[in-house]
């Protein structure tokens, strides 16, 4: 971090560490300071005292945190998630993380995880909710989403495995309609780097792999333009981002039925008519594509909680009930398709990507950095 923090005090076995002048660390990675220790003397405050180590096991993935897509191991027990930590990956992350993804595992394990499915009675902006099952809110958005046809639009979420964002992009392709994932323009921070070591501004794991895929296609701008003036029936979002984006609420308030794919509850879902529980990243088995265009594998480390299910089988059953249900049926095979239908990912399979993923072949020049 270039920021000198430690000193030795004193001399022979009255040799103490301490910060140059008490003073406090400031930085972004203090975490590492815990996880190069020789002996155990430098401790993770958030971790310390939780749980013995040796009853954890851990489990190979990527954080979700920013498009860098540092290595990591998930930390659980009993299907919970205790901790993140660095998994050493010379061409990504080397042996570092940055504090603010290793407490992105405490998001799974929130009071406000949805875990079954909701239908919103009343008009627009109400708040009265009927409950569900899942297989009944799936049948009222695939009933709305079949009305609307052409008049329906889809929004995708970056957030979302390469898996996911197939499945979803199946579903458009099979509907018809206006289809895009760039809320916020995302796609313009890949390469921002927020300071000199890791993170970077585009807080999305997948936005280069939903670029891959061809989600890019309508526009963000478009489809709220059409939402406005009243010719989208039937919007179907892949994650909540659109919902709590300051620019759309005039928009959303247009769309007579609005489904979203969730796996917390907060701001914005009460502009909602369905939600679906949706599994969050460290439930599910898939690939993120980072900002290298290296494809990972990210693995399933604990259980979702009650009915939630990863996005692509949500995609999938609505698939299924438009009578073109997804041949594969498991994330794995999944991504063959994907490698079918991408070119660039021609050729991969999920034993090739190894623990250390692949970087595929860009489209033309590689971006340049940039610093925010």
């Amino acid at each position: 971090t270039g920021t000198n923090s430690f000193e030795f005090r004193n001399r022979g076995d009255h040799t103490q560490i301490a910060t140059f002048e008490d003073r406090p660390i400031t930085h972004n990675y203090a975490g590492n300071l815990a996880d190069v220790c020789p002996v155990g003397a430098l401790l993770s405050h958030d971790f310390r005292f939780k749980m013995r180590v040796w009853f954890l096991k851990g489990t190979e993935s990527v954080c979700p945190g920013c498009s860098t897509g540092c290595n990591i191991f998930v930390d659980h027990r009993d299907d919970e998630v205790h901790r993140l930590r660095p998994r050493r990956n010379v061409d990504v992350n080397k042996s570092w993380m940055c504090d603010i993804g290793r407490v992105e595992y405490k998001e799974i394990a929130l009071e406000t995880r949805l875990r079954s499915a909701r239908i919103r009675s009343g008009s627009n902006g109400g708040s009265s909710w009927a409950p569900a099952t899942l297989d009944g809110a799936l049948d009222a958005v695939h009933e709305r989403v079949q009305q609307a046809g052409a008049a329906a639009a889809f929004v995708a979420s970056p957030q979302a495995t390469n898996e996911d964002l197939y499945a979803f992009r199946l579903l458009a392709d099979r509907v018809g309609g206006l289809l895009d994932f760039r809320v916020g323009n995302p796609q313009d921070r890949t390469q921002v780097r927020e300071d000199n070591v890791l993170l970077r501004a585009d807080r999305n794991p997948n936005t280069t792999g939903a670029l891959d895929l061809g989600l890019g296609r309508d526009g963000v701008d478009k489809i709220l333009a059409a939402c406005r003036s009243g010719k989208v029936k039937a919007l179907l979002l892949q994650g909540p981002e659109l919902l709590r984006f300051v620019g759309a609420v005039d928009a959303l308030a247009a769309v007579p039925f609005i489904a979203v794919m969730a796996s917390h509850d907060g701001p914005g879902l009460e502009r909602a008519h369905v939600v679906l529980p949706a599994a969050a990243w460290a439930e599910v088995d898939g690939t993120f594509t980072n900002y290298q265009r290296r494809v990972q594998r990210i693995r399933r480390a604990v259980a979702s909680p009650g009915e939630a299910l990863p996005r692509w089988e949500l995609a999938g059953a609505l698939l299924r009930r438009l009578g073109a249900p997804l041949a594969a049926t498991s994330a794995r095979e999944l991504f063959v398709e994907v490698t079918k239908s991408v070119p660039a990912y021609a050729g991969l399979d999920v034993r090739a990507l190894g623990e250390a993923g692949r970087v595929i072949a860009p489209d033309g020049p590689a971006p340049q950095e940039a610093r925010a």
